[in-house]
């Protein structure tokens, strides 16, 4: 079979994958970083506390609340503050961790913003209280507690060492970031970076339309075997089916590539401008609050992401599983062609129980993302699966027996069966309900549990029936042999030889009654060849019948009239028989 990914369109899916990743890498550099190192530090003397801030979130005592100080959107360091409930009659009023950090940040951003001569910077701490405070040019910023220590394990003191060297290093930077010739040079690197989303977009866009137009160019062919070849009708059925197949899978993919490309968009742009804010100071702010907006929704496209393109890529990976297995050396041709007909049906439950639990999964990651308690759910969903399995017992029953109908093979989408009194194509089929297409076009859905007897009409391999009759006056023996000679030339026949699988059988005279002889032949033939073959085989054998002069049966009635009077001279009773 045909790939069904052409290599142009792999590359595609590289290329829009690589932009994708490095666009995502700008927001999660920035994004991932916070959240590294959930665990508390290690409650050991003397450690390194500059590697402890980075990666760790420093431990957290049951009242004591622990929140981060930021200066030009940059954290510097964590600091606590007694932690109550909040009131929920007033709930505008700040928490005691809220009001510090407040206080802390505005100090540091007004002392950043000062006329201070970076030359001199002087940060020291000095014991008031014996509690370590923190000045800046004999400007107070902060009190270190004992708290602030205790969450890493070290004293207050040490602490308060440790944050002098931090917050130094942060006003030095700070002031730098606000000299003119500090700014123009962001400005040249924020021109560089939108100038290289633009050409990553345009790439993206151009590379996407070429693909595109090269496919279209690049069609994959209709088969080579057609039903008029002298091959067998069942393998150009196979090959049609396989066809159309590959374009479905062809379309499917060209849709996942399609989302990329407009994901990897957003993400390149999106990616950008992120960057650009955090270049400058008076807006590296602004990222913080964008990334708490945008978490839960950044999240959840991701997750919805990831279930579209797994439904989609499942759809592809199980049509091409299936069509594996039906070219298969281990399958006999006869079951090979009857898996064609279920490869439909299979495909469509299996894609349908896919996509399910797909979405299951997405919507339990979503759910867990938002921050919504997973377990509970889980819980209430099982007691809420029972009294839906007790209110809906009927479509328990019809997928239950839908799953027997496929694991029996009872019958699928391409049969011609008789259910109950109900008989026509099988068009469509899922776990619930059977979709038959009677002679007159009309659309009969059976629910699954209603179907208790199926006769298949196609299952396999088919036969025709026929019955001839033929009159009394007829050369019986003559019959039989232009009969035969009709069936046998048919089979010999390059059109019909691949589809009539066994010699035709000639029964013999199967009844005789005052109309004729009965005479009865069986014509194996492929499935659902049946009908076509008797026309055929009907046509054939009148015209044959009309050269040779042999009449069909017609009903006949002997009608016989009895005279009483006049009688003969002869005294017999006269009697006449009138056909």
């Amino acid at each position: 079979m045909t790939k069904i990914c052409h290599p142009f369109q792999r590359q595609s899916i590289v290329a829009i994958g690589i932009a994708f990743g490095l666009s995502l890498s700008l927001l999660g550099h920035s994004y991932l970083l916070p959240a590294w190192g959930q665990e508390s530090a290690p409650q050991l003397p003397g450690l390194n506390l500059e590697k402890i801030e980075r990666f760790l979130v420093p431990s957290k005592p049951a009242n004591i609340d622990t929140a981060v100080v930021r200066l030009d959107g940059r954290k510097l360091f964590y600091i606590t503050a007694v932690s109550i409930a909040p009131d929920a009659e007033s709930p505008n009023v700040f928490l005691p961790i809220r009001e510090r950090v407040g206080e802390i940040e505005a100090t540091l951003q007004a002392f950043v913003n000062s006329d201070f001569d970076p030359e001199t910077l002087e940060v020291t701490f000095k014991i008031i209280n014996n509690l370590p405070v923190i000045y800046a040019n004999d400007r107070p910023l902060l009190t270190v507690t004992v708290e602030d220590g205790r969450i890493y394990g070290v004293e207050a003191q040490e602490r308060a060492e440790y944050l002098t060297r931090k917050i130094k290093t942060a006003l030095l930077r700070g002031k730098r970031e606000r000299q003119p010739k500090f700014i123009q040079q962001q400005i040249q690197i924020a021109g560089c970076i939108l100038l290289a989303a633009f050409g990553a977009s345009l790439i993206l866009t151009g590379s996407h339309r070429y693909f595109k137009r090269h496919r279209s160019k690049q069609q994959i062919p209709p088969p080579a075997v057609a039903l008029t070849d002298t091959a067998d009708i069942s393998e150009a059925e196979i090959a049609m089916a396989q066809y159309e197949d590959r374009r479905r899978q062809q379309r499917i993919m060209n849709a996942v590539v399609r989302r990329l490309v407009q994901v990897s968009q957003i993400a390149i742009w999106g990616g950008s401008i992120f960057a650009i804010l955090g270049l400058f100071a008076q807006t590296r702010g602004l990222q913080t609050p964008i990334l708490t907006a945008i978490r839960v929704p950044l999240l959840l496209l991701s997750v919805g992401l990831a279930t579209y393109i797994v439904i989609r890529l499942s759809s592809v990976a199980i049509g091409r599983f299936f069509w594996a297995l039906e070219g298969s050396q281990f399958l006999t041709p006869e079951a090979s062609r009857r898996l064609v007909l279920r490869i439909t049906t299979f495909s469509q439950v299996f894609k349908g129980v896919a996509a399910a639990i797909c979405t299951g999964i997405g919507a339990i990651a979503g759910l867990s993302v938002i921050g919504i308690p997973v377990a509970p759910l889980l819980a209430g969903a099982g007691i809420i699966g029972i009294a839906f399995s007790l209110a809906s017992q009927s479509v328990i029953k019809d997928t239950i027996n839908g799953f027997l109908i496929l694991l029996e093979d009872q019958f699928a989408v391409g049969d011609v069966v008789i259910l109950g009194e109900a008989k026509g194509f099988v068009e469509n089929m899922n776990l619930r309900i059977t979709q038959l297409r009677n002679e007159e076009g009309e659309l009969i859905t059976i629910p699954n549990s209603a179907i208790s007897i199926v006769r298949n009409l196609s299952k396999e391999w088919s036969r025709v029936d026929l019955s001839i009759p033929i009159a009394l006056n007829a050369d019986l023996d003559k019959a039989l042999k232009a009969i035969e000679e009709v069936a046998l030339n048919m089979c010999a026949d390059r059109t019909w030889q691949g589809v009539i699988l066994e010699p035709p059988l000639l029964l013999g005279v199967d009844k005789l009654d005052r109309a004729g002889a009965t005479i009865r032949l069986w014509i194996k033939t492929q499935p659902l060849k049946q009908w076509e073959i008797a026309r055929e085989y009907r046509r054939r054998l009148k015209l044959e019948l009309d050269r040779l002069g042999i009449e069909l049966a017609m009903p006949q009635q002997a009608l016989w009239i009895q005279g009483r009077e006049p009688f003969p001279a002869n005294g017999d009773r006269h009697a006449a028989r009138i056909d």
